[in-house]
């Protein structure tokens, strides 16, 4: 990896975690630091599964030469199965064809049984499919919709992976920047799942995860927490019956009495915690600032392997909005932050409207109090033009034929045809945990983790972080070298 002699400042969440550091008096000037670039220099090809929205296929900071570094994508959307696209990178390369020996690997030896239970028909049909070998994904001759609703999968891959635009590329762009994730010689492996209540978007991303040979695996998502029937019934039921009228549970509806979809619940909790014990699982925290952490994260416990996420901004303060502090996340990871004046958080800006308006006379101390508020974000890679976060009006795509017009595969260097909008500030526990994943990838390379499996990761990260401090590579360093 080239040394970066010029100011990097947009990366400061790669300083905070001690990837970056000051490049001797020159202001604003970083360079990799002797942790990051010792982690990198033993550093052997490891493949990180992202369970989010999918990824931006055509970012020129997510190319490896010649290729995306996002391999093998899939979507789990239309189809209960998977569905490719035609700008599959990896196109010839079968899927699900390893799934018996995976499963064997997490423990589940006798598949049939152990999928032998009442879930969605849909689901259970395209488990045993794959199972015996009469079933593959369904294959669609049009662009991955990804480059439309995928922008915080791209944010998460740039975090993960993102690099600077190959030298050698075809159509090099000269508007990108050196832009770097945590581990930039990574393979990201887009897992695309429908935002819904149904759980077997996800049972089918871990399954794939595992057949694909995901040495980590990160869900920077949140899920439904599903009651059981019975228990939502006693809550919200009459007579064995929803309630009906105005002392109705506002979001009854069949789904929160489906014993089916509660298979599947069942199913992917079951699926999740065996599969974390031999690969490390990373999950968010959440982003709803309540005490206790969010689901799937909840499902962590001192006796599992799960690796949960929380929040910390630019100063190292915990982010309001992070969640699970009661509970107590593995590890803390630098984000973004958000304004709130509670008796928990002192947080606004001053030159925000909000506090413009604000009458902070009734707090108490507020004369003398400081905001530890920051506003600063992270920076991510995002989808360029209208679809992205940070949207622009111009797009390289003729969303008329959803495809690259020839004149600008012909001239990518055109100003009606540069790519906008490939940059974006990001946060929340998803951005946080999406960099703990980085690290986690770091160690899985290196000769002394690559056999750890997920209950040594979350040991190890245990004993390396600090309360309220946010990971960092040197701490990891450190605790690598021999007494």
């Amino acid at each position: 990896m080239d040394e970066p002699g010029y100011g990097q400042h947009f990366l400061w969440h790669l300083a905070r975690i001690g990837a970056l550091q000051p490049a001797g008096t020159a202001p604003e000037t970083w360079q990799p630091s002797p942790a990051w670039v010792a982690l990198l220099g033993h550093a052997k090809p490891v493949r990180i599964a992202l369970i989010d929205n999918g990824a931006a296929l055509d970012h020129p900071n997510l190319q490896e030469p010649g290729r995306p570094c996002l391999h093998q994508p899939i979507e789990f959307a239309a189809h209960v199965q998977g569905t490719l696209y035609a700008d599959d990178p990896d196109a010839a390369v079968p899927r699900f064809d390893r799934l018996p020996a995976a499963l064997a690997q997490i423990g589940i030896d006798d598949p049939a049984a152990f999928f032998d239970r009442p879930l969605t028909p849909q689901l259970g049909d395209a488990i045993h499919g794959y199972l015996a070998g009469t079933l593959s994904p369904a294959r669609i001759d049009l662009l991955s919709p990804s480059a439309r609703f995928a922008a915080h999968g791209t944010c998460c891959a740039g975090l993960l992976a993102g690099r600077p635009e190959p030298e050698g590329a075809t159509h090099r762009s000269p508007v990108t920047l050196p832009y770097y994730g945590v581990n930039p010689v990574a393979q990201v492996i887009p897992i695309a799942t429908v935002y819904s209540p149904a759980y077997w978007p996800l049972i089918m991303g871990l399954l794939y995860a595992i057949d694909r040979g995901a040495d980590v695996i990160l869900m920077p998502r949140a899920a439904e927490d599903m009651l059981s029937p019975a228990d939502y019934l006693a809550v919200w039921g009459e007579d064995g019956k929803p309630k009906l009228g105005e002392d109705a549970d506002p979001r009854g509806n069949g789904n929160l009495t489906d014993a089916a979809r509660y298979a599947d619940k069942l199913l992917f909790e079951e699926l999740l915690l065996k599969i974390a014990a031999h690969v490390p699982v990373i999950l968010a925290a959440g982003n709803s600032g309540q005490s206790r952490l969010e689901y799937p994260a909840s499902l962590a416990a001192p006796d599992n392997a799960l690796i949960t996420v929380g929040a910390v901004n630019s100063l190292g303060r915990i982010a309001s909005y992070s969640s699970g502090q009661a509970d107590g996340p593995t590890v803390l990871a630098p984000s973004d932050d958000r304004e709130e004046i509670s008796n928990a958080y002192f947080r606004h800006s001053d030159t925000s409207w909000r506090a413009r308006r604000l009458d902070l006379s009734a707090v108490e101390g507020w004369i003398d109090a400081v905001s530890d508020y920051s506003p600063y974000g992270v920076l991510a890679t995002d989808i360029p033009g209208p679809y992205g976060y940070d949207a622009s009006t111009t797009s390289d795509r003729d969303l008329t034929e959803d495809r690259l017009p020839a004149s600008v595969i012909a001239d990518r260097m055109g100003q009606e045809s540069l790519p906008r909008g490939l940059y974006t500030l990001f946060g929340g526990t998803s951005a946080a945990s999406t960099i703990v994943a980085g690290i986690v990838s770091l160690i899985k390379a290196s000769p002394a983790g690559k056999d750890l499996d997920g209950h040594a990761m979350k040991q190890k990260l245990l004993a390396i972080s600090q309360d309220n401090v946010p990971l960092a590579l040197d701490a990891l360093q450190a605790a690598d070298e021999p007494d």
